[in-house]
Formats: C-alpha cells, sequence, structure tokens
C-alpha cells in the first residue's frame, strides 16, 4: 500500500495552499519518495508484458505537483493526484502507454492508450480502424473483458471529415481521446498487492497499445516529425 502517498494526498485535499505546503513538506518528500520508488519498480514489471516501451526512468514517467493555474479558473497550486505514464520515450512522447492514477479525492485508476494525440497521429489512427475494424473490434472486446471503456470526452457528434457518414461502426472513430479507463477498488488501493495487481490490469490493455504504436510507427518521420501528408480515401 502506498500509505504515504495517500495521507499526504488526503492532506493536501483540504490544505491545498502555499503555506500549509511548505510547512508541511516533508510529508510531500516522503510521498514522492514512496511513489517514486513504486513507479522504478513497475516499469521493469511493464516491460515484460510490452518490451516496445524500451529504456524509461521514473522521471522520464512522472509528473510534477505542481497545477498550471494560467487558464484555469481553479487557481489551488497543488494537484490532488499522483501520476505515473509508462511508455516509449516517456510521457511527452506521442505513443501510447499505461497510466496508473493515485487520488483518494478525485478516484484512483488505472488507464493507457492515447490522450490528446496530434492531429495527424488521430487521423491516421482513425483510418486503421477503419481499415482494419474487426481486428479492433475483437482488440476493443479484450479492452473491455478486462474493466476498461474508452473516455467519451470531447467525442464528436458527427462522422470525422472523409469517413463514410453511414458506416456501422461510426461512433468508434468520432473519439478525439482514444484512451481507456478503469477504477481501482479500495481493497487494491488499500491492500498489499497493488503491484500485481497494476501489472495484471494493465495487461488487458498491451493489445490495443501495439494497435496504436503500430500506426504512429508507421507515420512518425525519423526526423522526429508526423507525416502531414496522410491522406486515405474509402
Amino acid at each position: 500500500m502506498l500509505k504515504d502517498t495517500l495521507h499526504f494526498l488526503k492532506e493536501i485535499q483540504y490544505n491545498n495552499n502555499r503555506e500549509w505546503f511548505n510547512d508541511n513538506k516533508q510529508l510531500y518528500t516522503s510521498a514522492k519518495e514512496e511513489f517514486d520508488a513504486f513507479v522504478e519498480k513497475l516499469i521493469p514489471e511493464v516491460q515484460q508484458i510490452d518490451p516496445s516501451i524500451g529504456h524509461v526512468e521514473v522521471k522520464d514517467c512522472t509528473y510534477r505537483i505542481y497545477r498550471d493555474t494560467r487558464f484555469s479558473p481553479n487557481k489551488t497550486p497543488y494537484k490532488t493526484h499522483m501520476g505515473a505514464y509508462i511508455n516509449r520515450r516517456g510521457k511527452k512522447s506521442p505513443y501510447a502507454g499505461y497510466y496508473v492514477h493515485i487520488s483518494p479525492a478525485e478516484g484512483s485508476l488505472w488507464g493507457g492508450g492515447l490522450y490528446c494525440p496530434d492531429k495527424d497521429i488521430l487521423r491516421a489512427i482513425r483510418w486503421d480502424i477503419y481499415d482494419n475494424i474487426d481486428e479492433f473490434l475483437g482488440l476493443k472486446k479484450d479492452m473491455e473483458k478486462a474493466g476498461y471503456s474508452f473516455s467519451k470526452d470531447d467525442m464528436l457528434k458527427k462522422n470525422p471529415l472523409g469517413f463514410p457518414k453511414e458506416w456501422e461502426q461510426a461512433d468508434l472513430l468520432r473519439y478525439k481521446h482514444y484512451d481507456m479507463l478503469r477504477s481501482i477498488p479500495d481493497e487494491v488501493l488499500y491492500g498489499n498487492d497493488l503491484m500485481s495487481q497494476t501489472v495484471k490490469a494493465f495487461e488487458g490493455i498491451v493489445g490495443l497499445n501495439r494497435f496504436f504504436n503500430f500506426t504512429i510507427d508507421e507515420n512518425f518521420s525519423s526526423d522526429g516529425t508526423y507525416a502531414h501528408s496522410i491522406t486515405h480515401k474509402p
């Protein structure tokens, strides 16, 4: 169990201000060290189920506690969660990966896939779904058996331009994010087998991540840019 992590996150939920944070910096330090140690052990476990991850370090996968409040009406300075996104080349790369989110306030979850993909990657993903619908439906079924569902945030109301309007699986093309989410049960979060249960949960989305990453590999240029000339006609 992430005892120090959960304790700090519960406290910051009700004391989200700089004065309290500075006076209790050791609580944060202990929580961060504990969570980082958890992620350090998790990375090789994820590499076992998905060797394409390659070499990444804890700093490549974790996030700062400080919120960017510049454009948000919520001016509280600190996040009330800790998260890690384990994927190829690290959290800033375009590749699909595996996410663990610890938050007593917001609800803890496991996740994966693609959140806010580049528009060219998103277009390519949609075409690969259209062209390989049977394969995709099978992988989606595996995901759902593992307890996941796609996030419907910002879902389009109509088909993307260029795709057949009457296609029977058109709903699958309307996602703006192809991220998969599943809640972490409290008995797991507060139990002693969070690590093994996290790895087991991630096993259910390996297939879809490979599907997405194959598309990205096909459309990612060696100089680090996307192939903006992606075109397709039905």
